[in-house]
């Protein structure tokens, strides 16, 4: 999910290469479903309203993607990346190559934190990050759109448009 109040994940991966190139992990085509959060609230007000309605849609799972496109995550950051005068790189990190930086970043942390008895910032390279750079994963609201009526409020560029009004005030 990308939109107000979203503190972590672009803020996360566009803040420390906001005006640099945004480095690449692995060849990172694996491709990724992303939502606005105007309409993945929508999607919930939907489920709300249909439920006592209809008891038997209890117990159900529903998807509540919008009509962002499915993309690699380049792709997905790209009109975050270019609203912060950022790019993605040319070339890419190896994944294995990265995939051993986190275990000795994470021996040194242990280690730090084992001696020191101090208390450590957390970090966002972890090894389940470098795993969803390089995982395909996208779904449908065919569903949603069936049985509870939900179509998005927020076209594509609107979305974006107020994630970006958004993310300026905490980039």
């Amino acid at each position: 999910m990308y939109g107000e109040l979203d503190y972590g994940n672009i803020p996360a991966a566009v803040r420390p290469f906001k005006g640099r190139t945004f480095p690449l992990v692995g060849q990172m085509k694996a491709k990724i479903q992303y939502s606005y959060v105007g309409n993945v609230a929508m999607m919930f007000v939907k489920a709300v309203e249909k439920l006592p309605k209809n008891p038997k849609l209890g117990g159900q799972y529903f998807f509540s993607v919008d009509d962002t496109p499915p993309d690699t995550v380049p792709g997905v950051f790209k009109p975050f990346l270019d609203h912060f005068s950022s790019k993605p790189s040319s070339w890419y990190i190896p994944y294995w190559l990265a995939i051993v930086m986190v275990f000795l970043i994470t021996c040194l942390t242990f280690l730090l934190k084992y001696f020191t008895n101090g208390h450590l910032p957390l970090s966002h390279f972890t090894f389940g990050s470098i795993a969803y750079l390089n995982t395909t994963f996208y779904v449908t609201n065919d569903k949603a759109r069936r049985l509870l009526g939900y179509t998005p409020v927020y076209d594509y560029n609107n979305a974006i448009a107020q994630s970006n009004k958004f993310y300026e005030t905490i980039i």
